[in-house]
């Protein structure tokens, strides 16, 4: 199995109510960048390091998230942050986004941290901690004698977020006091106020409180078992008979959104599927809201979110949708099937929707309108970024979208755009060296964008981007038309800070007299006939905003000779690889220009552009300067960049079939290949394990776990080579558990809850005789890693078909697909389409139901001999269990015991025919009087199995003369232990001496009617032939006493209650009549039936002898 179908779907998040992590998805066919490649990156970028002030002098500047990483709030029109003072002593700052308005709040204690800056009406609440063992809560007015500790909880437990959420003027937040352990409390900002809400866990348990959502007037959030399996939802006005769950029986309720004052969320109530519902806090008011998919097929939807007046989500086959909280006002965004988790909505910017796609390649912003339009790809998000803060960092103010994201030429930088492509522009390159100034913190504040990046000088700061700055002006090397006629300019990479391009007013100065009134536009064309051009054109631009604030630039090109411009100053290549550039060509007089290069080979495109490509060999290792020529017949032109050539390093990689898991307590192993690059590869490494170099480029890796308790372990294997070139790769290998899976057998299909689960596994029947129908109810243990997110489980039901026949199945409540093909003593049994994607720890999932009934053909044998029979196991086991689910595919699964349910024989069928009849009677009457120790072959005929064959044998089988293996009769059966008095075997010891003599040979079934009868049992109508001897003679019990002790069947005690029960008395007190009347239907067919005379004669001596 490859890897890509080993590990289905791998998200960091530990529940589905996470924000998800960067995860596989499809790409799309279309990608239609907004920034394209050729010419927009080349504009001006703003100038400056915006730093507002070294609040985190000395820090390290490649620390990342070390400093701000909760960002601003605002209060009365100053914005507030974290500032560190010196290791470990923080405090609180304030800006107005100027330089010279950004000081610490005078006065302030010094902290060990500060974090979760949050503005409730005129307070600003935040999170401190004062010793580096507990965070408590602090609120400010702004200045140092309106800065007020609310808690002094001092517990350990208040490392964790408090998850501030205000309600109105209340903020509630979660903590642990020391006492109640972590409850929901709430302040309205001083100290008196400051409370428990309600002690939901009463005593020091916590109440593991989540997701704290404001909506209208009410708080809501959602509490877990200690598993963090089931959760609930609850509701709070901020008192305690106001705190309560919200009492609907619902399923999974999963990401919490406000939507005009009403709750909206999704939940599954066990007949829609998991869908979209809304509640205003009462029972009453909780409702379905949306139904996708009709009927209880789960839609599955995540990733609420409530923006530009819609909820936005995504639903099970990764497309987003639109509601307006109405099932009529929903709309389909997007049909391009990226798979649950893959696909994230975030922000509506000029009427289209901005999400996140998780791919190979990273996670990236996407852009769509509606389902008719292709999404558009906006540009590639930083790993870091997202993972740490669940969004992009963005802020959108009018036309202007600012926004992080990482571009192969300046990395990690900021960005804006106004929607379009042209507009659509980098804006900061705060580190051209390594790429990554890492930008977040977006924040919005009167005229300024307030954010927080990263410099090699300064490390991370906190900056500030003035919106009213001028526009930043930007032209691009000419070209000229198709006709040569005219000169087509261009002004692409112009951006203003606020304004979009089409608003603003581009003109241009052609003729250098610093006038900009000779052409208008972004690219406008001017015809060389009206140009006068001087040997070194002087081209001017000047940009204006909306507000009249104006951007300048120029360019200098040459009339005379051709301008060359190249796209990378310098690439770097591997030994052996092709190395590639490009750059664009302007000639003014349209005159033949020819290209050429020192190295390799230039291509002219016939558009102005021009592309060049070299195919590195092991000579050019090092770094060289590559010159592209340009010759118009009367001047030539060069430019140059710099090519690097390394040698080129050995490659290994894990081959997408080695595994991505071992089973726990196992040996793990993976394989893969190598490349050899510049020299022959001198070693192979492993950070654990022994690798093995098989020599023809392929390698294995061996290593034991045993010792490990985590979920994974990261290899890092390394190659290297003779140059001492070393590459090394980190694949994760997770260590889960194998699927514990259990049978059960019971009556019927076992009941569960609505997801198919149960707590404790039902008990086993007992036993059961060979003629009953059973289910056998097939099970998994649920635990996070093999049941979070089920997907697909296929497994074999081995069974004796010799025995049982499978009859029907039935699938558990949990999942919508059973697919179950016989193919004799086995069943392939494949369940999917699981609804329930949370899983769980301990409880059972039901994952089968299989009905089986007797073998018609078949059934236990009735011959034992020299022992009585003894019940048997029912012999079902389940074999190749393979479990698929989010995360990995064909994890296996492995039965933990077996049932103890034992199958009986039926002990008076001992023809094994399936009927107990006339044959049976005929078999067993030619043991009447045995001592099975004497004859071993009697021990089937002994029912009662005390040691004789005897009459009390023979009254149980009367009594269930008629039976059969389908007609569902109730099988009387015998008590098992002798009984203490004497029975009838005593009192006839010479019976078997008596009867030895007789051989009823004759009455096989074979022998006893010819073959166009059905069988002796069908001759003699074992129904019929009962009837007038069934019911009890009309004397009373009494004489039938009597009559049974004269006739020295029974001894007076012998037959008690305790020993033989009633209706075995009455079966043997009907023997003689039932005898009687075989005998005269035998003698009715003597005639037509010679065989049946025989038979009548053989049981007339039999009897009377008796």
């Amino acid at each position: 199995m490859s890897s890509s179908a080993l590990r289905r779907r791998r998200a960091s998040t530990l529940s589905r109510h996470s924000q998800s992590s960067p995860l596989h998805a499809e790409q799309l066919e279309t990608r239609a960048m907004l920034a394209a490649d050729s010419g927009l990156l080349e504009g001006e970028l703003a100038s400056g390091d915006f730093l507002l002030e070294d609040v985190y002098p000395g820090s390290d500047p490649y620390q990342i998230y070390e400093a701000i990483s909760f960002g601003y709030a605002e209060l009365d029109g100053v914005a507030y942050f974290a500032g560190i003072d010196s290791p470990n002593s923080y405090s609180l700052w304030k800006t107005d986004g100027t330089t010279a308005g950004t000081e610490q709040v005078v006065a302030m204690p010094s902290y060990y941290d500060i974090r979760a800056l949050k503005t409730v009406g005129n307070l600003l609440f935040f999170e401190a901690d004062l010793t580096g063992t507990s965070y408590e809560l602090f609120v400010t007015d702004g200045t140092a004698e309106g800065t007020v500790q609310l808690t002094d909880f001092a517990t350990l437990n208040n490392f964790y977020s408090f998850n501030m959420t205000a309600v109105g003027d209340t903020v509630f937040f979660v903590a642990d006091d020391g006492v109640s352990g972590v409850e929901l409390w709430k302040t309205d900002g001083t100290e008196l106020g400051t409370m428990l809400v309600d002690d939901l866990s009463p005593g020091s348990d916590s109440s593991r409180i989540v997701h704290l959502t404001a909506s209208g007037d009410l708080l809501y959030f959602q509490t877990y078992d200690p598993l963090y399996v089931d959760v609930e939802l609850w509701r709070s006005d901020g008192t305690a008979a106001g705190t309560f769950e919200i009492g609907v029986d619902l399923l999974d309720t999963s990401f919490l959104t406000d939507f005009g004052g009403v709750l909206y969320f999704t939940a599954d109530d066990g007949m829609h599927g998991e869908e979209l519902w809304k509640t205003d806090g009462t029972e009453a008011g909780t409702m379905l809201a949306l139904d996708l998919l009709p009927g209880d097929t789960y839609s599955d939807l995540n990733d609420l979110v409530s923006v530009d007046g819609a909820i936005y989500f995504t639903d099970t086959d990764g497309d987003i949708w639109k509601t307006d909280g109405t099932a009529q006002g929903v709309v389909q965004l997007t049909d391009q099937d990226y798979e649950p988790g893959y696909i994230s909505p975030h922000f509506v910017f000029q009427g289209e929707l901005y999400y996140s796609l998780f791919t190979f390649d990273g996670v990236e912003l996407w852009k769509t309108t509606d389902i008719s339009t292709e999404p558009q790809f906006v540009g590639l998000l930083n790993d870091d970024l997202f993972s740490t803060f669940y969004d992009p960092p963005y802020a959108i103010i009018g036309d202007a979208l600012f926004f992080t994201a990482d571009d192969p030429d300046y990395g990690v930088e900021l960005w804006k755009s106004d929607g379009t492509v042209e507009g659509t522009v980098v804006v900061t390159d705060l580190d051209p060296i390594r790429g990554n100034s890492y930008p977040f913190a977006l924040t919005l504040f009167d005229d300024y964008l307030l954010f927080v990046a990263r410099d090699p000088a300064n490390g991370f700061e906190p900056r500030s981007l003035s919106l009213q700055s001028p526009p930043v002006a930007a032209i691009q090397l000419p070209k000229s038309s198709a006709d040569g006629l005219s000169i087509e300019l261009s002004a692409l990479g112009t951006y203003d800070y606020k304004d979009a391009v089409a608003d603003l007013l581009f003109e241009w100065d052609l003729d250098g007299d610093g006038q900009y009134d000779d052409a208008i536009g972004i690219q406008p064309a001017a015809l060389l006939s009206s140009l006068t051009l001087p040997s070194v054109w002087e081209i001017g631009l000047k940009v204006t905003d909306l507000d009249g604030e104006t951007g300048f630039a120029t360019l200098s090109v040459s009339t005379e000779a051709t301008n060359l411009a190249v796209d990378e100053p310098a690439i770097e290549v591997n030994d052996g690889m092709l190395a590639t550039n490009s750059g664009v060509y302007f000639e003014a007089y349209d005159r033949t220009v020819a290209l050429s290069a020192s190295v390799g080979t230039v291509v002219d495109n016939g558009d102005g552009t021009w592309s060049w490509s070299y195919l590195t060999e092991s000579n050019d290792i090092g770094s060289s300067a590559v010159t592209i020529y340009a010759d118009n017949g009367f001047q030539s032109s060069e430019t140059t960049f710099f090519l690097t050539v390394n040698y080129a390093n050995p490659a290994i990689a894990v081959s997408p079939q080695s595994p991505e898991f071992v089973i726990r307590g196992e040996d793990a192993f993976a394989f893969g290949t190598y490349e050899v690059g510049a020299a022959p590869i001198a070693s192979i490494t492993a950070s654990r394990g022994t690798v093995t170099d098989h020599g023809d480029g392929t390698w294995s890796w061996t290593g034991s776990i045993s010792g490990d308790l985590s979920d994974f372990i990261v290899l890092q294997l390394t190659i290297t080579d003779a140059n001492n070139v070393s590459t090394s790769i980190y694949p994760p290998l997770y260590i889960i558990d194998s699927v514990n899976a259990y049978l059960t057998i019971n009556d019927a299909a076992a009941t569960t809850d609505s997801l198919g689960v149960v707590d404790v596994l039902p008990d086993d029947l007992e036993t059961i005789n060979e003629w009953d129908p059973f289910t056998v109810n097939v099970w998994i243990e649920r635990d996070p890693n093999a049941s979070y997110g089920l997907d697909t489980i296929n497994y074999k039901l081995d069974y004796n078909d010799a025995w049982f026949q499978w009859t029907s199945s039935a699938a558990g409540a949990s999942f919508g697909q059973l697919d179950v093909t016989d193919v004799g003593g086995q069943l392939e049994i494949s369940a999917s389409n699981f609804y329930d994607p949370i899983g769980g720890d301990g409880d059972y999932l039901l994952i089968g139901s299989f009905r089986f009934t007797p073998n018609p053909d078949g059934g236990l044998p009735n011959d034992a001999v020299g022992q009585y029979a003894e019940p048997v196991d029912l012999g079902f086991s389940i074999a190749d269990m393979t479990v698929t689910n989010d995360y990995f595919a064909n994890i296996p699964g492995m039965q933990s015991g077996g049932p103890t349910t034992q199958v009986e024989v039926i002990p008076y069928d001992l023809d094994d025919d399936g009927v107990i009849g006339l044959v049976d009677l005929a078999n067993w009457i030619r043991t009447v009087g045995d001592n099975v120790a004497a004859t071993p072959e009697s021990y089937p005929f002994d029912f009662d199995q005390d040691g004789v064959v005897s009459l009390i044998d023979l009254a149980y089988l009367i009594r269930n003369i008629g039976a059969t293996r389908s007609n569902g009769v109730e099988i009387q059966l015998p008590p098992i232990s002798p009984p203490a008095g004497s029975l009838i075997e005593s009192e006839f010891p010479s019976l078997q001496s008596q009867t030895a003599d007789l051989t009823p040979s004759f009455l096989l079934e074979a022998e006893a009617i010819d073959p166009q009868q059905q069988n002796v049992d069908a001759a003699f109508g074992a129904f019929d032939l009962l009837d007038d001897c069934w019911q009890l003679p009309t004397d009373a019990d009494e004489e039938v006493e009597e009559t049974l002790e004269e006739e020295g069947l029974f001894s007076a005690e012998s037959w008690r209650p305790q020993q033989l029960p009633d209706w075995a008395l009455e079966a043997a007190s009907i023997v003689e009549c039932f005898v009687d009347q075989a005998i005269a239907l035998l003698e009715e067919y003597d005639e037509e039936h010679p065989a049946m005379a025989e038979a009548s004669d053989w049981w007339n001596n039999r009897f009377r002898r008796f």
